[in-house]
């Protein structure tokens, strides 16, 4: 065996070419893979190192309305007395300084927050505890980010106004640990003392406000048992009752940043596969004209006593080897791109973020690299199985009929590749469902790209009968030469379809966002509308000459039943579906349906007001989103609990709404006459305005309503957007990945190309062909091999996104053909530049000098 081994790299010494290119491909697609599992795992390990200051505690009990002695009594019973305590109130409130003001959510805590870790503040790192404390607690203080001041034109000793109550900012927050996965939110954080709640007039009937308390254990406690203990005690304590609170421990928090991390990255993973695949493809047509130039050898080795299972050994070790050393460059390689994904995404994603690359990727790679090289050459070294030595050495070429064990065992050779690809894409989703149909869907567009490149053969064979030399030469390169043509026709097309499928999502999405059909987005929402101050708020617009539109009466309730059935039957701690529905929800009713909303199922909801004394059902309407994630559906039976009292709703139809006009707009309507009486607040909008106008409209109603929140909605439209351009970049830089794979496909073919077809181009420059001409040939051949495949790409992007709209995003498609025609300029283009490049040292060779060879 000994002897083989050292026969393997004594032929990949003697042919450096093909080990160079040969590595160079395959690291290339492993680069995309390790960059985004190293940035995946260190999101993740970052995440569960910093748990619980994450969370600031082990456990937090929390509630929309504050705990009533029973619901405490039974907190403080279950958890014993051997824990630490904080308390903390959250709600959104606009700020006022000077002509200044906006929405922020404001966190008012207690002096024992946070249980775990500390505030990091610019201007008092080095102070006590106490006299940190001291600066919210005994004085009207305040703490918020340096861009949050800046933004209200703050400093430091500035008085800003929440609700009634002046606050003095007295430091900056330099890194706040509530940030748990993103600095991503309707508003920014403030934080004041929770003594200091008093007299800003923020925490009367209809504001919405979370109470929040936290806890932290001994060492060595079973926090995870305590909450199934608290929440087991305060469902049968409560029984058909609404919870007063819910728990929530780091293992939750956990599995709510593993689900978002998942989401965040499973598309780029699936992308790096691709990457990965087309160098896969690349690799194997290396190596199979490697193989063809070694079958003389072959049949040299096996007819002086060498086995067809040596002769596999030897070009098994000598891929695992360079397999290995690819390895071993895409990961020197990834240290480089390792910060591209961080600073793609700053500001989405924690910004002490270390990206490193774990020894489990490290061995995941080698392992890859290795196995995955060698499941894309097997469709090769296979044919050693059908070798005939005395054959090849009389003809130079094997002319063995195929039998039909060769042929199974040709068709078994693909499955490696394609189990492999598959256990990959499932260990990216996390899911062998997800898997599975990314597998599906990628071999369903590998199937119809394949039937493109049959259609593109046929148009080359056409072609190849033009009466001017040079394409006829080219088409009929392309033509004859099918297994190499194939190869880089598929490595562009997908490459190119990754590319252009994003562009026409993104842009639908964007359009609908910023700009929605037939609707104008307001100015701004309003919530938290008191039914007292209704009347002088319209008054007051009325007199600026703006008007308030979309007002709604928002009533708190509790769907108890379903069909009779009551929710907490079949009620357990894993049903996420039927825990959803016990939460309150807000209600509503109206005369008519808002522009923003239409019914795709059922009749109208009667315009008779209702009468309590019939008993019949009041008629409910439900969104659609809704009634799917529940499950309900049109002739239901619901039972609500609003404010102690019983109303029984039937379903009358289903309502599409468009959450994107960011109307006033909810899940649930009643008929008119049901809700009315019942205590409520109102939410409303204000319409489009121009920005000097918005400033006025927006300082008015905080000076004469300060507990109103109001959202900017262009603000929130723009942060939106920029959100999403960010992540889109980031998928598109994996998608780039994959083209770039991909025309190293086209530049390592290019060169083989040039290399197999040397005495041929010599054979040209013999009957007077210059070296222009040449270039000329080889531009045509792989300028329309590029343009053929990109165009085809694009013909199948434009219809999967277009499909994919319809299925997923209501049908938001909007053809963006700027991308599409410069993917197609581009993309052509660098074909043509890598296949000159690869072939330009063949092609100033002089004639005679490889004539001489032959």
């Amino acid at each position: 065996m000994k002897t083989w081994i050292k026969l393997a790299f004594k032929e990949l010494k003697n042919n450096k070419s093909f080990s160079i290119f040969f590595i160079l491909n395959l690291s290339i697609g492993l680069i995309g893979f390790i960059v985004l599992s190293s940035f995946s795992v260190s999101l993740h390990n970052h995440f569960q190192i910093n748990l619980k200051e994450l969370l600031t505690a082990d456990m937090v009990v929390y509630s929309n309305r504050p705990l009533k002695k029973e619901a405490i009594e039974i907190v403080d019973q279950v958890l014993g007395p051997d824990k630490q305590e904080s308390r903390v109130i959250t709600f959104y409130s606009m700020l006022a300084h000077d002509q200044h003001t906006r929405l922020a959510e404001v966190y008012a805590i207690d002096s024992a927050f946070p249980l775990y870790g500390q505030f990091a503040l610019e201007n008092s790192g080095s102070d006590s505890v106490n006299n940190i404390s001291q600066k919210l607690h005994g004085q009207p203080g305040a703490w918020m980010t340096k861009d949050t001041a800046q933004s209200m034109q703050l400093q430091i000793g500035s008085k800003v106004k929440i609700g009634k109550k002046e606050f003095i900012l007295n430091d900056y927050v330099a890194k706040d640990r509530l940030t748990t996965v993103t600095n991503i939110g309707i508003a920014p954080r403030i934080y004041v003392g929770m003594n200091q709640l008093k007299d800003t007039g923020l925490l009367d009937f209809g504001s919405r406000i979370a109470y929040q308390r936290y806890f932290r254990f001994p060492l060595n406690t079973n926090v995870k048992s305590l909450i199934t203990e608290l929440t087991e005690t305060a469902k049968i304590t409560f029984k058909d009752d609404v919870r007063p609170f819910r728990v929530m421990g780091t293992e939750r928090v956990n599995r709510n940043l593993n689900r978002i991390i998942t989401h965040f990255t499973s598309y780029m993973g699936l992308i790096g596969i691709i990457a990965l695949f087309l160098a896969g493809i690349g690799a194997g047509y290396l190596f199979r004209n490697y193989f063809r130039k070694k079958q003389r050898e072959i049949a040299i080795l096996m007819s002086l006593g060498a086995s067809r299972y040596q002769t596999y050994l030897v070009f098994i070790t000598q891929i695992a080897f360079l397999g290995m050393l690819a390895s071993l460059l895409s990961l020197l390689t990834s240290i480089f791109f390792l910060p591209i994904l961080p600073f793609i995404l700053r500001g989405i994603i924690p910004s002490d973020l270390d990206v490193t690359i774990g020894a489990t990727i490290i061995a995941r790679t080698f392992i890859l690299g290795a196995l995955g090289c060698l499941v894309f050459c097997i469709p090769t070294i296979i044919n050693i199985h059908r070798l005939k030595p005395l054959t090849l050495l009389q003809n130079g070429h094997s002319q063995t009929k195929q039998d039909t064990k060769y042929s199974v065992l040709r068709i078994v050779s693909f499955f490696p590749a394609i189990l492999l690809f598959w256990l990959l894409a499932v260990q990216q989703t996390n899911s062998f469902e997800r898997g599975s149909i990314f597998l599906g869907g990628f071999i369903g567009v590998s199937i119809i790209l394949s039937v493109f490149g049959i259609l593109f053969f046929y148009i080359c064979k056409l072609l190849s009968n033009s009466t001017n030399t040079f394409l006829r030469i080219a088409f009929r390169n392309l033509y004859r030469n099918k297994a190499s043509t194939f190869s880089c026709f598929i490595a562009i097309a997908l490459g190119a379809f990754l590319i252009n499928i994003i562009p026409q999502l993104q842009n639908g999405l964007q359009e609908e966002i910023s700009r929605p059909s037939g609707l104008s987005l307001p100015s701004f929402f309003l919530i938290d509308i008191q039914p007292e101050q209704l009347e002088p708020l319209q008054s007051y617009l009325k007199n600026q000459d703006v008007k308030l539109s979309n007002v709604s009466p928002m009533v708190v309730g509790v769907l108890e039943k379903v069909n009779g059935q009551s929710i907490t039957e079949t009620y357990h701690e894993g049903n996420e579906r039927r825990r959803n529905r016990r939460r309150e929800r807000n209600l509503s009713y109206r005369m008519e349906l808002d522009a923003s909303e239409r019914i795709i199922s059922g009749v109208p909801l009667t315009t008779e007001i209702y009468d309590f004394e019939t008993q019949k059902p009041a008629e409910v309407s439900i969104a659609q989103g809704f009634a799917e994630h529940d499950n309900l559906k049109i002739d239901d039976l619901l039972e609500f609990d609003v404010q102690g009292i019983t109303i029984m709703a039937k379903i009358v139809n289903l309502r599409e709404v468009r959450w994107n006009s960011f109307r006033p707009n909810f899940y649930i309507l009643f008929q008119n006459g049901v809700l009315n009486e019942a205590p409520k607040t109102f939410i409303a909008s204000i319409p489009k305005m121009n920005s000097s106008n918005k400033s006025k409209i927006q300082n008015g109603i905080v000076k004469r309503f300060p507990n109103i929140s109001m959202i900017n909605i262009s603000e929130l439209v723009d942060q939106i957007l920029g959100i999403a351009d960010k992540v889109v970049f980031a998928i598109n830089f994996m998608a780039y990945l994959s083209i770039f794979t991909g025309i190293m496909v086209v530049f390592s073919i290019a060169r083989y190309e040039a290399l197999r077809r040397g005495k041929e181009m010599n054979l040209l420059k013999i009957l007077g062909a210059s070296f222009k001409d040449i270039r000329s040939i080889i531009s045509i051949e792989f300028g329309f091999l590029g343009f053929m495949a990109t165009f085809f790409a694009i013909f199948l992007s434009l219809a999967a996104s277009y499909i994919l709209s319809y299925l997923f995003f209501n049908k938001l498609w909007q053809l963006k053909w700027e991308i599409s025609a410069l993917s197609l300029f581009v993309i052509s283009t660098i074909c043509v530049i890598t296949a000159l490049i690869g072939g330009e040292t063949i092609i100033r060779q002089k004639a005679s000098t490889i004539l001489q060879h032959d």
